[in-house]
Order: structure tokens, then sequence, then C-alpha cells
């Protein structure tokens, strides 16, 4: 799933500063810990954790984040996720054969347009 984030933020998670996301809709109440998400198709991040929340219970639980959540929902009744999360490392993925893929680094990118 692929979240956009402002650009503050994205940079935080990639520093590893900022380990959640706050969410509001129940189109992310099917996110469950282990699954990878893009933030802004830059990174990935594995969930290890999600909270459902109600505005309310939102704000008690994280206050110092009040005024962005203000910022970002500000009419929105919820529900709310917290999705917590670590970088995610490089999966390998099996394919109907029984042959394993890795998504494509960077650097075998640029091997490949050199050859």
């Amino acid at each position: 799933m692929l979240l956009f984030v402002r650009k503050e933020y994205a940079v935080q998670i990639a520093s590893g500063v900022k380990t959640f996301e706050i969410r509001a809709g129940s189109r992310y109440r099917n996110i469950a810990p282990g699954r990878i998400l893009s933030i802004n198709g830059q990174q990935r991040v594995e969930v290890t954790r999600v909270e459902r929340h109600t505005r309310e219970s939102l704000l008690a639980a994280l206050p110092d984040w009040a005024a962005a959540v203000e910022s970002c929902y500000p009419d929105n009744p919820g529900p709310y996720f917290v999705l917590h999360f670590r970088p995610a490392e490089e999966h390998a993925y099996n394919t109907a054969n029984g042959s394993t893929c890795r998504p494509a680094t960077q650097s075998a990118i640029s091997q490949r347009a050199a050859e």
C-alpha cells in the first residue's frame, strides 16, 4: 500500500526518528503487522503494530500530535489508526515455478543499463 506523507515526515521516517503514521478512515482497517508499506514511493517500511482509536482516544494517547491531527483531519470523526513500523528488509519472493526473485536495487538497475 502506498502512503503519501508530508515531506518533513518522510525525512523523519527515513532517518528512523518517526516510527509511526496516523491515518483516518476505515480503508486502513485491514492493515496488520507484517504488511509492507511504501512511503511516498521512496522507501518501504514493515508494519509492526496497529492501534485503532476514536478521535478522543487518539488525542489522549498522542497529545503531542494533536495539532498535526487537527491540521490533517479537521473534521474527520475516525476511526483512526496508528501504524507503527520499522524499515523493511529486502524480501525474497517465490514465484509459481519455485524460483526466487528479489526487488531490483538501484545498483542492479545501473549495472544492467551499463551492459
